[in-house]
């Protein structure tokens, strides 16, 4: 907003207020698990900061934030969730145990844990009656919330990697001898284990007829029999799990899969891909991998099973069922709701690293008020958000895997014709289309063109395009900048400095007529230079004090006398010191 009696198109003013409309509020840490509620449409999310932890119920039907349960002023250890009611238990580093409601956001009875190291998992019985408490040094814990009884469960000696309660029965497992051991729910007293994996177990699920399987990072699916705790089965996976639960039986329909005696396993791991086991016949092998259609590529899936649709590798950190759907939060942060026919309902943006880039991007659909919002996060992926102006904003978005894209984004930019230039740490320069159909986030695609040939040995630190999108510059730490033409093949470098500066160019910005690129340093000074030859202009210009860190935007076409003594005043320099400009 402008600010009083600055309104005239030959001044634009010095100063301007800016009044925030909206915000995006991370409402889940990556790393920390996501818990359903138990009418199957809230999940109860984790959200960790310098200043403590946050509890958010968010309502999976519109992706909003329904509630924020607030008071956590000390850091959250664990969580658990009852499925049984509104029921919320935390964990402190306090060593302090917490009931919620998650409902109305009132905080129950808090009581000590009699735990000595930092407790790291909860769990919560089907009926909500029992909870079970797990420590760093091993220690566990059953909790009677009837009449506050607590019972220790003693064997373990390291850091424990899976706590559940089922049927009756306590699970749990340590990263030291990889046993899962069985306990009684009432008693405490262990009544067996199940001996097999060789490393850390992350998940646990009960089937029909007495049995159950177990995941682990050792790259197994292990079948065992309760009732003697004996191993039926190893199945090898070929990757890394972080979870393994029943599959929904609609969706195991929907997707064609038909009954299977037992019911079917998902797990979901390194690989990034949601896979469906038939683990009760003799063959026990994968059904199908489900993934999430971007137009790319995928080779075949484990097990000789069939596969759905490409999926960018980010590793499935866990995934919990939501009526007849299915919920999977990755460890990047996003979160990715299915229907129980298998296809992607929703995706939210859960978290966001570094945020290292923001454009506006194109209209969607026909409503033109309605447009994409394009954000790189420290990630291999953009972000593409749905953005209306003056209404406020949320969180579903859409995470692009651009083509053969490793490393993390550190800048883009938007070219006319819908062009999209990204630069990334590894020193790839990349020209893509970026296509909308329809007026959702699903018809979004990222179409490579080419790449800056040859790229950058160091990483790219700033990117910047004439306004006609037919010239692009870019930067990096080495330092070494290049201007490069953009055409419908691909860009192509017409001119490169080295060493322009004495440390790397941190931004970069074309003049209104293009014919000017300047290039900001860590040197803590400024250089001009012309296009597309990279002419240097005058020498550098130094600011008093202070490196550079703002991005120098270029002035409007009608302020050209005014742009003198504008970025004088921004570098804090004498206007003698700054070099005559060209005409325009």
């Amino acid at each position: 907003q402008h600010q009083p009696g600055m309104t005239s198109a030959s001044s634009p003013p010095d100063e301007v207020e800016l009044r925030q409309v909206s915000e995006l509020r991370p409402f889940h840490s990556p790393g920390s698990a996501i818990h359903a509620g138990h009418d199957g449409r809230h999940v109860i999310c984790q959200r960790n900061t310098s200043d403590g932890s946050s509890l958010f119920v968010v309502d999976t039907t519109d992706c909003g934030i329904h509630r924020e349960l607030v008071g956590q002023t000390e850091k959250v250890t664990a969580v658990a969730v009852s499925p049984a009611d509104s029921a919320v238990y935390t964990a402190n580093k306090e060593l302090l145990l917490r009931r919620w409601d998650w409902q109305t956001g009132e905080t129950g009875s808090t009581w000590r844990s009699f735990h000595r190291s930092p407790i790291t998992l909860l769990a919560v019985s089907e009926d909500g009656r029992r909870l079970a408490s797990g420590s760093s040094d091993g220690a566990v814990r059953l909790w009677d919330r009837g009449n506050g009884d607590t019972r220790p469960c003693r064997g373990h000696s390291g850091l424990l990697s899976l706590l559940r309660l089922a049927a009756g029965q306590l699970f749990s497992a340590d990263g030291h001898d990889y046993r899962v051991r069985v306990w009684s729910a009432t008693s405490a007293e262990l009544s067996g284990a199940l001996e097999g994996h060789q490393s850390a177990v992350t998940g646990l699920c009960l089937m029909d007829e007495g049995w159950a399987v177990t995941s682990g990072r050792d790259q197994v699916l292990i079948v065992w029999q309760l009732s003697n705790y004996s191993r039926l089965a190893t199945v090898p996976t070929d990757e890394s799990l972080e979870c393994c639960i029943r599959a929904p039986a609609g969706l195991a329909e929907s997707l064609g899969l038909g009954a299977v005696a037992g019911g079917l396993v998902l797990t979901g791991g390194q690989s990034g891909r949601l896979k469906f086991w038939d683990l009760s016949s003799s063959r026990r092998r994968c059904l199908l991998e489900l993934s999430r259609g971007d137009g790319g590529q995928s080779g075949g899936g484990g097990g000789g099973g069939r596969e759905r649709g490409v999926l960018p590798r980010q590793r499935v950190q866990c995934a919990l069922t939501l009526g007849d759907g299915l919920l999977v939060a990755r460890q990047a942060g996003s979160v990715e709701l299915y229907s129980g026919s298998g296809r992607l309902e929703a995706e939210w943006c859960g978290a966001l690293g570094e945020v290292t880039c923001v454009l506006a991007g194109p209209p969607i659909g026909d409503a033109s008020a309605t447009r994409l919002l394009l954000a790189t996060d420290s990630g291999p992926f953009l972000r593409v958000f749905l953005w209306r102006p003056g209404d406020s904003a949320d969180w579903r978005c859409r995470s692009l895997q651009l083509h053969g894209e490793l490393d993390s984004l550190i800048c883009c930019s938007l070219l006319p014709g819908n062009r999209l230039l990204t630069a990334a740490k590894g020193g790839r320069v990349r020209l893509h289309r970026l296509e909308v159909a329809g007026q959702s986030l699903a018809g979004v695609r990222a179409v490579h063109i080419g790449d800056l040939e040859p790229g950058h040995e160091g990483h790219v630190t700033a990117l910047a395009a004439t306004a006609d999108g037919n010239m692009a510059a870019s930067a990096c730490e080495t330092p070494v900048i290049k201007a490069f033409r953009v055409t419908d093949s691909g860009p192509t470098v017409v001119a490169m400095v080295t060493r322009p500066h004495e440390k790397a160019v941190n931004c970069l910005a074309v003049s209104p007529n293009d014919t000017l690129l300047a290039a900001g340093s860590r040197d803590k000074s400024v250089s001009l230079w012309s296009l597309p030859k990279l002419r240097p202009i005058g020498g550098a210009l130094r600011p008093q004090a202070g490196r550079l860190e703002r991005q120098i935007q270029p002035a409007p076409a009608a302020a050209g006398q005014r742009l003198r003594r504008l970025l004088c005043q921004s570098l804090g320099l004498a206007r003698p010191q700054l070099p005559p400009l060209p005409a325009g």
